[in-house]
């Protein structure tokens, strides 16, 4: 097995996954994620108008495998893509094809609509299975939708608090228009 060195969780995800992706600008540090076009996150503001941003920008380093990673849109994607061609991209394996599709599978009940695999939530609107990810801190917001069976996958990135409301709505929109599927409007 290979050995990675340096600074733990984040050389191996470096090593492991951003690399073999092509996923350049992926990050876990304020100090890498500069160098780069970045946003600052929003929050609603406490005086009532208006926002403030929020501070800090990271979160703790105990927290980064939570969601301390800084990417854009495209990197996001090829990580999907990546997931939807059972963990292969580009003729690079990054995970085993029965680890993605372990990862896809049910794995225990969550609520109402949906499911858990391993990391990613799942539920089914009009008959299809959607595979999704989504998270929160520090006034951003994230989405990721796959529909495994159509090769499809959507990624969200907003830097507000309040983007899931976003979220909701750029999805529905895109699953009604490229799809025709409909879904109703609830929190996730």
């Amino acid at each position: 097995a290979e050995v990675v060195t340096g600074q733990g969780f984040e050389a191996l995800m470096r090593a492991r996954i951003f690399e073999p992706l092509g996923m350049a600008r992926a990050t876990y540090f304020p100090d890498e994620a500069i160098l780069h076009a970045v946003a600052v996150g929003h929050l609603k503001s406490t005086t009532g108008e208006g926002v403030d941003v929020a501070s800090p920008w990271p979160i703790p380093r105990r927290s980064g495998p939570a969601g301390a990673i800084s990417t854009n849109v495209d990197e996001l994607l090829r990580f999907a893509r990546m997931h939807l061609q059972d963990g292969e991209l580009d003729g690079t394996r990054v995970i085993s094809a029965e680890s993605a599709r372990a990862m896809r599978s049910f794995e225990v009940y969550a609520d109402a609509f949906r499911t858990w695999g391993l990391g990613w939530s799942r539920r089914e609107v009009g008959g299809e299975l959607l595979i999704e990810h989504n998270g929160a801190t520090n006034g951003f917001t994230a989405r990721l939708t796959t529909i495994p069976a159509r090769g499809f996958a959507l990624a969200i990135l907003t830097n507000h608090n309040s983007g899931v409301a976003a979220h909701t709505k750029i999805s529905e929109s895109a699953l009604s228009r490229w799809f025709g599927i409909e879904e109703t409007s609830h929190e996730f």
